[in-house]
């Protein structure tokens, strides 16, 4: 061996390190990895639906903030605390809980089921969910996956407008006169 050898000894290269210097080269995979996770988390965080995962006993594993917003929760923390058994401390009737589930355990999704929710403050909102059942490997139910819309005002719109229908189709229909719609010409 050579004075000029033994005096710049090679670096050792780790078993993993690759000749770029990378010393993981999992790394970039993970790093990925966290960029994805990011992205559904600020998805799910930011989603203007509420997002419910719970057991099939009433407990909820996870909720976003537009679901502790929609039901007058200053926090998810708050909702979370609050709600023991989603069934008694949330729905109206807790027997429409039930049949969520029954339904979402038959077809393994439900779309566009209807309930009355009690808010934190007592207001009654009627809601829209659509429910995915999430299952482990071996078929047991993981939890219920829920998609949570507050369509209160949406079926207060169409009552009123069945009623304005209504009232209109009586009295167009009951006027012993003959009646003429006359619509001013925007041409």
């Amino acid at each position: 061996m050579s004075q000029k050898q033994a005096a710049s000894p090679q670096k050792k290269r780790h078993p993993k390190q690759s000749s770029t210097g990378n010393s993981d080269p999992v790394q970039p995979n993970i790093c990925g990895l966290k960029k994805e996770l990011k992205k559904y988390k600020d998805m799910f965080e930011h989603a203007p639906i509420g997002i419910v995962q719970s057991t099939l006993d009433g407990r909820v594993l996870n909720a976003n903030p537009a679901v502790a917003h929609m039901l007058g929760y200053d926090s998810v923390a708050e909702y979370m605390a609050s709600i023991q058994n989603i069934a008694e401390d949330l729905y109206v009737d807790p027997q429409r809980r039930q049949k969520l589930i029954d339904m979402s355990l038959e077809q393994n999704r439900l779309l566009n089921f209807e309930s009355c929710f009690r808010c934190k403050d007592g207001r009654i909102i009627i809601c829209q969910l659509n429910v995915r059942t999430q299952r482990k490997e071996d078929g047991t139910v993981q939890y219920l996956e829920s998609f949570i819309q507050d369509i209160t005002e949406l079926k207060k719109t169409g009552e009123a407008l069945k009623q304005s229908e209504a009232l209109y189709r009586g009295i167009f229909e009951n006027t012993g006169a003959g009646t003429i719609i006359i619509e001013e010409d925007t041409t």
